[in-house]
């Protein structure tokens, strides 16, 4: 009803995908995240709070299934911290 790219669609599919993470299900957490993060960087820009946090949940998944090389990437790229 709200469609894709709807903040409230965003926020429902982030919070989807930290849960997917803390369950250990990176990989598939993945998929949800990235389209989050594509979302709002479109939206609201790479340097808006919520691409941030976006980029850091992202960050995290990357990080578990051993692709720490793109979680440091995408948190230089996004200055977030973690």
């Amino acid at each position: 009803m709200l469609g894709a790219d709807h903040p409230n669609t965003n926020h429902a599919r982030l919070n989807f995908a930290r849960l997917l993470v803390a369950d250990g299900k990176a990989s598939e957490a993945l998929l949800w995240i990235e389209a989050t993060l594509a979302a709002r960087e479109k939206a609201l820009g790479e340097n808006h709070p919520w691409t941030k946090d976006a980029a850091s949940i992202t960050a995290d998944a990357f990080d578990t299934p051993g692709r720490v090389e793109e979680a440091v990437r995408l948190c230089a790229l996004y200055q977030s911290e973690r």
